[in-house]
């Protein structure tokens, strides 16, 4: 019976799609700076997920952020003691840095419950570079968001 509970919360994913493209509306922030994923693996019904893509076509980027790496989990970026994380993709060719996340703006946080005073959102500066632990510095950047009513 109790297996019964459980597998109603199992996640459905869609597998009807060949590419990305399965209803689900994604950011204003990404439009014309993405683009699908053919045949994407495990892409859930609520999920938008894209490849992040310049208008020249570059697929490459660094990772230029403000803020830390998790204290744990070395992969991940977190805001400061100060103010909320800012991230951009960085065009490795061109130097075109493009907004991923900004915690002042984005997020739950930034949407029902924080409110930041000037001086903290405009003085975040960008000058970190993200960097795997095989000291890998350029990556292709997927951006997935979940979308939940409950």
């Amino acid at each position: 019976m109790i297996m019964g509970i459980f597998n109603l919360f199992k996640r459905k994913t869609t597998s009807k799609n060949t590419t990305t493209d399965n209803g689900v509306l994604g950011p204003e922030l990404f439009d014309d700076l993405v683009e699908h994923i053919e045949n994407p693996k495990h892409l859930l019904q609520n999920e938008w997920r894209r490849r992040l893509k310049t208008a020249s076509g570059q697929t490459q980027f660094k990772i230029k952020y403000y803020g830390q790496r998790h204290k744990d989990y070395k992969n991940l970026i977190v805001g400061s003691d100060y103010a909320p994380m800012l991230i951009f993709a960085v065009d490795i060719k061109t130097e075109q840095e493009l907004l991923l996340f900004d915690g002042c703006k984005h997020g739950y946080n930034a949407m029902f419950c924080d409110t930041f005073k000037e001086e903290k959102i405009k003085n975040r500066p960008t000058k970190q570079y993200y960097t795997h632990k095989a000291d890998e510095d350029v990556f292709e950047v997927i951006i997935s968001t979940y979308y939940h009513i409950n």
